[in-house]
């Protein structure tokens, strides 16, 4: 009986040394990075001062109504609208701890053991500022006048 000669492997693997090299996987494709061009040179959305330099581009609506979103935005929709029912959750409980915390403290400042401190302290009150206004004879349009710029808030709901 001939025995075979034996080949030597790819350390690690069954595969013959010399043998053609396997051929790669297909990568998945990347998702497409979105780049705002419109009005000057593109802005990275995962840049640390994006939201600044976005607000400063566009601080006004100029097109009334809205248009096609860009491939790949609603990933970051969904995202968003998940991230925003988490914090929702998480508040929630974070609530439910406070008052936890606020029932041990009673009448006391605070609590306190070798792992945290907690104080449940006082503050001024708001001032309201209509009555004041009202009061001293302050009408709306002077108040106008001390008003700071505004800017633009995002709101991200889903559809049913």
């Amino acid at each position: 009986m001939a025995r075979k000669a034996a080949t030597a492997t790819i350390p690690g693997t069954n595969v013959p040394m010399g043998a053609p090299a396997p051929k790669e996987a297909p990568k998945a494709p990347r998702a497409p990075r979105m780049r705002v061009v419109e009005g000057g040179a593109a802005i990275d959305p995962n840049a640390r001062n994006a939201k600044e330099l976005l607000a400063a581009r566009f601080p006004k609506v100029l097109h009334v109504g809205t248009v096609e979103a860009p491939i790949g935005s609603e990933r970051f929709a969904v995202e968003y609208l998940e991230l925003n029912a988490q914090i929702k959750k998480i508040d929630d409980r974070k609530e439910v701890c406070a008052n936890h915390l606020k029932a041990a403290i009673g009448a006391q400042e605070g609590i306190e053991s070798d792992a945290f401190k907690a104080l449940w302290g006082e503050r001024d009150g708001t001032i309201d500022w209509k009555a004041l206004c009202e009061k001293k004879g302050i009408t709306e349009r002077e108040i106008e006048t001390f008003r700071k710029a505004g800017g633009r808030t995002l709101t991200v709901s889903g559809k049913d």
